[in-house]
């Protein structure tokens, strides 16, 4: 019996490496979103639903005399359900081993620019990536035998182990306070969508099953139900006991999907990221060695069809002739072009999209629940008989994984959405405070400058005295020297403008530091350094808003001056101008007067006139006609 576990232990150790990955950093996340018990119980459900369909899938694979998931997939639904098997299993594979490679390119290159000296950029993010991949994956990748990894396996398996226990020294405190238990979530249903199928992908191992089982030096149901029980279940372990701790251990923060990204800068948070970035680097071939099957039957489809159907014309025996015909074996060249093809590929995607995460999740959501769920449920229902055992809790497990399936699709969907609406967080809000500090200062400038137009440049009124209005304005009797003048009206403005292209040019120096600073720390603090440069620019929003009104005032009050010493300017000018109405009208009045002064006169000579010829007529009529003749003439000289 101690015989067996320790030749079995390699595997165990391998299996066990190639399930918990990067993953047990989500565990608090799932554990704050579900709540303690619920979020237990989802692990649980999740390590049942992973056993199960694992045995489901091995025990086709024996029934069937299949060694491989792509021959099985051929045995039950012909060419289609291979093509199907293989697509998904490339897609699955390529798209954990990206998501790994930029993994790398996140955490890594902090520690390098720490430990080296060197600075922080793209170019440490890109050399990082290629020496790991070329340095460290790919010789791993080319290794034939899986026992030759089980030993890098081993190590990362004790590195977990490690950060299993560091989060058990960090949550501590809080935990022998018995603060955290008032504040955590126990029972929070809101969060099963959104973890249910993280915690159902933390447990894919189902592709590498075939490999491990052909590696097996006495290959039996039993053996192989043991090594996948014991791998299962100590990832279980780990996963809950790091979903716990962490939760505990930062109850009053917001845990993001990466809890390394909350922990303070120090030396053990350090090791504990080039630990992952190792481990990662090592759990390469693992996820290589199923992708290469897998696009080696699909690229040599005929040769395949050829040997498997030389194969099903002869009497199904459990000879090594039969194993070997259905095993997955590659040529030597096309094994290393495959597997540096696959290197190299995802590599260069991993530098070249580092977003990918609407990808990777569509891909996981769909590939991985088929792979993982369904395929082995409908495999194991076409291969047994009517009456076999377990047919019920394949059915069970199929239902199951087509709701996983369609849950998974609507969460990625749905938070593929609601990042379109809200925008990331940091670009949004950088983009939103540029915008909001220029339309304040165009807005407030521009009415300013209109209330200044209005009341400098008053509206013309087209009348006769209009270009003499304009001149007396323009050279008023007494005017102000217009240099001191100009000066009043358009320094302010101009400093105001100053003022505010300067305090735009800070802002957006502080945002560039900010940003600089956090990609010089690396995802460590992404969290964080959001909330904080969130925080920052919220402060400099109200800052400016502050600075804007202030400003604002003073533009009115040096508008009302401006006002003012107009006014006291015109009203010279309205003075003359009554002054000279006034001497007008005392000029009409005058002479109106003397006219009807000498109107009244002449009147006064006509009256005197008229008066005079009546008394005439009466001393004409009684004079004598020579005396009236003398009279008459000398009336005539006076004419």
């Amino acid at each position: 019996m101690a015989q067996a576990v320790n030749e079995n232990w390699p595997f165990v150790v391998n299996l066990g490496n190639s399930i918990i990955g990067v993953a047990v950093l989500a565990m608090p996340f799932c554990f704050k979103q579900c709540g303690i018990l619920l979020g237990m119980l989802v692990l649980l459900f999740c390590t049942w639903l992973t056993l199960t369909s694992c045995q489901l899938l091995v025990k086709a694979g024996i029934v069937s005399h299949r060694r491989s998931y792509e021959f099985l997939a051929y045995h039950t639904y012909g060419a289609p359900g291979k093509f199907m098997v293989e697509i998904g299993m490339i897609g699955m594979q390529l798209g954990t081993l990206v998501a790994q490679i930029v993994v790398i390119g996140d955490l890594g290159p902090p520690i390098v620019s720490l430990v080296l000296g060197v600075e922080n950029n793209a170019r440490t993010r890109i050399y990082l990536m290629v020496f790991l991949c070329l340095m460290v994956g790919l010789p791993l990748g080319l290794m034939k035998d899986l026992r030759n990894v089980s030993r890098a396996s081993t190590i990362c398996i004790a590195f977990y182990s490690v950060f299993t226990v560091y989060m058990l020294w960090y949550s501590s405190s809080n935990l022998w306070s018995a603060e955290w238990f008032s504040h955590v979530e126990f029972w929070r249903p809101q969060g099963l969508f959104q973890c249910l199928p993280i915690m159902s992908f933390s447990f894919g191992c189902q592709t590498q099953l075939f490999i491990l089982y052909d590696a097996l030096p006495n290959p039996s149901l039993h053996t192989i139900k043991g090594i996948i029980h014991s791998a299962v279940s100590l990832c279980t372990v780990a996963y809950m006991l790091v979903g716990f701790f962490g939760y505990v251990a930062f109850y009053e923060a917001d845990i993001p999907g990466d809890i390394i990204t909350v922990f303070p800068p120090s030396l053990a948070s350090h090791l504990i990221k080039l630990g992952f970035v190792m481990s990662i680097a090592i759990t390469f071939p693992v996820i290589i060695y199923p992708c290469r099957a897998s696009i080696y039957t699909l690229l040599f489809q005929k040769d395949f069809q050829d040997k498997f159907d030389t194969h099903v014309v002869e009497t199904p025996t459990k000879s090594k002739l039969s194993d070997d015909v259905t095993s997955t074996y590659i040529p030597e060249f096309l094994f290393k072009g495959i597997t540096v093809a696959i290197v190299i590929g995802s590599m260069i995607t991993g530098i070249l999209i580092p977003n990918v995460e609407f990808i990777l999740g569509m891909n996981g959501a769909i590939t991985g629940t088929l792979i993982c769920y369904i395929f082995p449920a409908l495999f194991f229902l076409r291969v047994m008989s009517s009456k076999a055992e377990g047919k019920t809790i394949a059915q069970i497990v199929l239902v199951l994984g087509v709701s996983i399936m369609l849950v998974s699709t609507f969460t990625t969907l749905y938070a593929q959405d609601k990042g379109h609406v809200h925008g990331d967080v940091q670009k949004t809000v950088q983009e939103a405070a540029n915008k909001l500090d220029l339309q304040v200062d165009k807005n407030h400038l521009a009415d300013a400058d209109n209330k200044q137009q209005n009341i400098v440049q008053p509206p013309v009124q087209k009348d006769a005295d209009s270009n003499e209005r304009e001149e007396r304005r323009i050279e008023p009797p007494n005017p102000d020297a217009p240099a001191p003048d100009e000066k009043v009206v358009g320094s302010p403005l101009k400093r105001d403008k100053e003022k505010s292209a300067k305090k735009e040019g800070d802002i957006d120096k502080e945002i560039g530091k900010g940003g600089d600073a956090a990609a010089n720390k690396g995802k460590e603090k992404e969290g964080e350094g959001q909330e904080k440069r969130q925080e920052q620019l919220l402060d400099a929003l109200e800052i400016q808003r502050r600075e804007q009104e202030k400003l604002l005032n003073e533009q009115k009050a040096l508008l009302k001056e401006l006002k003012d010493h107009k006014e006291q300017q015109h009203q010279p000018e309205e003075a003359q101008q009554q002054a000279a109405g006034q001497q007008g009208q005392g000029l009409q009045q005058g002479q109106g007067q003397a006219q009807g002064q000498r109107e009244s006169g002449q009147v006064q000579q006509q009256g005197e006139a008229q008066n005079v010829q009546p008394n005439a007529g009466l001393q004409q009529a009684q004079l004598p006609q020579g005396v009236v003749q003398q009279a008459a003439v000398g009336q005539q000289q006076q004419n």
